[in-house]
């Protein structure tokens, strides 16, 4: 299953986690999540399964997930 930048970050954000809630979770630092989230650090192998297994994503789940996250996101202020 691929796992986008942008998705890994709707992920989180969907779960109301921070960044190093997040990280703590997977394995891995804040700064490699904002690394990943930013496009500047590929998601590896053993992150994404780690994220897979913790969340228990299947590509159903995840597509429910992206979609929660579209559906109550708050709009930018500015």
């Amino acid at each position: 299953m691929e796992i986008s930048s942008v998705e890994f970050r709707k992920i989180r954000e969907t779960f109301r986690m921070s960044q190093s809630v997040f990280g703590q979770a997977l394995g891995i630092s804040a700064a490699q999540v904002n690394r990943i989230e930013r496009d500047k650090r590929n998601l590896t192998d053993r992150v994404k399964r780690t994220l897979i297994d913790e969340f228990v994503l299947t590509p159903e789940t995840l597509a429910e997930t992206l979609a929660i996250h579209d559906r109550y996101k708050r709009p930018s202020c500015g």
